[in-house]
């Protein structure tokens, strides 16, 4: 068979893929429509590897099994990436019914503004500020009605400073929203890889791409954002200055993409928590965020936690902090699952009130759900 002839059944097969392409696609936006209307969850964490096993268990070519899986989990992606759209449209119908301006760090094209129009939608009324510290400050002071901030990334940790100014400027977290990072080196519009020695980058951005940046020797420099990042590399117009940073800060400031995803873990995602000046008490909450200090005697840290089995109550997040005023000292930061009207909270609460150094709640709000593909 010649290749004239192979080239048109491919594109026999493709037009039918893509047929089976948008008829799945709107299936996939029913099924969030539906459990949105019927206040169902919408992630299940079974349902991706039951699609991608059932796929692999029906393929009769064998030798393409890593494509196949390949193939599917690109699928899935798209899937959630799509769902994950229109529960940012409801979480923006529900909030923006409050109305009011809201803040993020950096610059247009950081993830933080990414995070913030996917949670709130496009329509919004949304402008970067310079810094965490200006977010939590234009919360508290009433200019601004809702903050976005980077908190926690799969890979990095804990940006320690957004948890510190949230305590410091009285914010609490309404509401928290994920974002998958894939990197990308960038440059001038006439750059080549190879003309690249040094790199802008955040300090997460640059420690997520470490091996990357070792591997072709390039000198890191960090950068307030990424965002920013690309930037300036923008202003400087050295060819030999790069930056690590999304694709959509690469399309803002006309820079040329020399590299897709350098991260070193493709599963790489940063949490983003909405911040408000008052808490939110909506009952369909179902996450609580709080920290305390306890009191420095034997067992003390262990009759908090035993608490939460007691009650039943799911510990996702614990971490600890050294008090900069009180060496060898630590604050806690807990989160656990509960909705805002559990009457197990007010156990909790009133334990903690009595039996530690400090207490607050720093937010309660509804989890992040991934869509169900």
């Amino acid at each position: 068979m010649d290749l004239d002839k192979l080239r048109e059944q491919i594109d026999v097969v493709d037009k039918k893929m893509l047929d089976d392409f948008e008829k799945r696609m709107e299936y996939v936006k029913n099924v969030a429509e539906h459990k949105i209307e019927n206040k169902i969850p919408i992630y299940n964490g079974k349902r991706e590897n039951e699609i991608i096993e059932l796929a692999l268990s029906r393929l009769k070519n064998k030798d393409i099994e890593r494509e196949t899986r390949e193939f599917f989990t690109a699928l899935m992606d798209i899937s959630k990436e799509m769902q994950g759209k229109i529960l940012g449209e409801e979480n923006m119908r529900v909030l923006k019914e409050q109305g009011g301006r809201i803040v993020f760090p950096g610059v247009e094209g950081s993830f933080s503004g990414q995070a913030t129009r996917e949670f709130f939608g496009e329509d919004i009324l949304a402008e970067a500020v310079p810094s965490f510290k200006e977010v939590c400050r234009q919360v508290s002071n009433g200019n601004a009605k809702y903050g976005v901030l980077p908190i926690e990334n799969s890979i990095s940790g804990s940006v320690l400073e957004v948890i510190d100014r949230i305590e410091e400027f009285d914010c609490h977290v309404v509401g928290e929203h994920r974002v998958k990072i894939k990197h990308c080196l960038m440059g001038l519009p006439d750059a080549d890889a190879k003309d690249i020695k040094t790199v802008f980058s955040h300090p997460q951005g640059i420690s997520q791409c470490k091996d990357y940046i070792l591997d072709n020797g390039y000198t890191a420099k960090e950068a307030e954002n990424t965002a920013i990042a690309a930037k300036t590399v923008k202003e400087t117009g050295n060819k030999s200055h790069g930056a690590i940073a999304s694709e959509t800060a690469a399309a803002l400031y006309g820079l040329r993409i020399l590299d897709y995803n350098i991260q070193r873990n493709a599963n790489n995602y940063t949490r983003f928590v909405i911040i408000a000046k008052e808490y939110d008490k909506n009952p369909q909450n179902d996450k609580i965020s709080i920290s305390f200090v306890v009191l420095n005697q034997p067992g003390a840290l262990f009759h908090v936690l035993s608490l939460f089995d007691k009650l039943k109550l799911n510990i996702c997040r614990l971490e600890s902090r050294p008090i900069p005023e009180k060496p060898w000292e630590y604050k806690f930061y807990l989160d656990f699952n509960a909705s805002s009207d559990d009457e197990r909270i007010k156990t909790v609460f009133g334990q903690l009130q009595l039996g530690c150094g400090s207490f607050r709640v720093i937010g309660m709000y509804k989890s992040h759900e991934d869509g169900e593909v």
